[in-house]
């Protein structure tokens, strides 16, 4: 089977899905309202209407990032449902990204926030006793992680090298792949040694790079995991433009 036809449905979803995103007017007018209820109507009117629709301005700040996290989750499993059955697998890892900060923390057998014992992906790893969260962590697909934390290999690396292994062995799907894996060690370095540029600019260059490398990947699995980057460079600027105005009633730009 022709990879563009193996790879039809997932490319003309993620197609759909990459042609309404904001660009930089929408992201403007959006950034012109300091309240947060006026913000969530706006975003509204925009492509981030499905990550808004279930926030209200009476929700904390904790609710509004599980809101989130929860619906990125479902979004990847949406994506692998699109992709062939072989890439099913390394796209669901993808769920555990966002979570490595806080299994780091609970791995590091500091006490579990409350944040953290409500979120449903996590709560089984909360307990106060060191031993039950790392046979609860090692009972579920946090195994990986769990055994190179002990074994001294940063989360982060043991996540990429584990995203990798589920790639299935198929030579001219892989075309783009390593390009990605090399972005992502790229960035995962930076956060680690506080070394990135921090703002808008470094997160434009970014998506700059991510969307060039979408439109050269289409018909691709690489094309699966660039969307889901782009999605969460997206979600991450909806996450900092609400919190900021839930917490401080100002927009990004007042504070810097």
């Amino acid at each position: 089977m022709a990879l563009t036809a193996k790879f039809a449905y997932l490319q003309t979803r993620l197609q759909a899905r990459h042609g309404i995103r904001n660009d930089a007017v929408a992201w403007r007018r959006l950034q012109g309202s300091v309240d947060f209820a006026n913000y969530l109507q706006l975003a509204q009117q925009t492509a981030l209407r499905p990550w808004v629709m279930s926030l209200h301005p009476a929700q904390d700040s904790g609710e509004i990032e599980q809101t989130l996290r929860r619906q990125f989750r479902d979004h990847i499993e949406e994506v692998a449902g699109w992709a062939p059955a072989p890439w099913r697998p390394a796209i669901r890892w993808g769920r555990r990204l966002p979570d490595l900060p806080a299994l780091r923390h609970l791995l590091a057998g500091k006490p579990a926030p409350s944040w953290l014992r409500d979120d449903p992906e996590l709560r089984a790893f909360t307990s106060e006793h060191i031993a039950i969260r790392l046979d609860a962590m090692r009972q579920s697909d946090c195994r990986v992680l769990t055994q190179a934390w002990q074994a001294g290999i940063p989360l982060w690396d043991a996540w990429l090298e584990h995203w990798q292994a589920l790639w299935p062995d198929a030579a001219r799907e892989l075309h783009g792949m390593g390009e990605l894996r090399r972005l992502m060690r790229h960035e995962m370095h930076a956060l680690q040694h506080e070394a990135h540029v921090k703002g808008y600019e470094h997160l434009d260059a970014l998506q700059a790079h991510l969307v060039s490398a979408f439109r050269r990947y289409s018909f691709l699995p690489a094309a699966a995991f660039l969307h889901l980057a782009l999605t969460s460079l997206d979600l991450a600027r909806l996450r900092g433009d609400l919190l900021v105005r839930k917490l401080f009633q100002v927009s990004p730009e007042q504070l810097a």
